[in-house]
């Protein structure tokens, strides 16, 4: 609550976001398959000056202003790595894909900054990404 916004176009101190959503499992053991299936689904919510509260160039004067931020989900897998022994931890393979959508046009405006876009001083650039798909792999492992 007391500290800035992380988005570049955002409100200098004194604001907040909030996630709300869900992780839908779906633990394929129970099916003889040795792996556990995710959705992590959210979406992000906040003042909107959180999102458009900068000021001079630093503000969207063109784009519509709104609580909400992104919309998100995903689909992951998890397996176990049984070969690796016990005493170093269970470690696992984990990948997935997410997509995000931008709802809010600040975000938009904001990647003029973040990715160096071309374009008019207060509105988002044409090559600004609204839907944003990512790819991601780990190893990891708890205790």
């Amino acid at each position: 609550m007391s500290g800035d916004s992380t988005v570049v176009v955002g409100k200098r101190g004194n604001t907040f976001d909030v996630e709300i959503g869900m992780f839908p499992t779906l633990d394929l053991n129970k099916f003889g398959l040795p792996a556990v299936l995710s959705a992590p689904t959210w979406i992000t919510v906040g003042p909107e000056e959180y999102w458009n509260g900068g000021h001079g160039a630093l503000k969207c004067t063109t784009g519509s202003s709104s609580n909400f931020g992104v919309f998100s989900t995903g689909l992951q897998a998890k397996v176990p790595l049984k070969f690796i022994p016990a005493g170093f931890g269970n470690w696992y393979a984990r990948a997935g894909a997410q997509y995000h959508h931008l709802l809010n046009d600040n975000l938009l405006y904001a990647q003029t900054f973040t990715r160096a876009l071309p374009g008019p001083v207060g509105s988002p650039s044409s090559s600004a990404r609204r839907n944003i798909d990512v790819l991601f792999g780990a190893l990891g492992f708890d205790f």
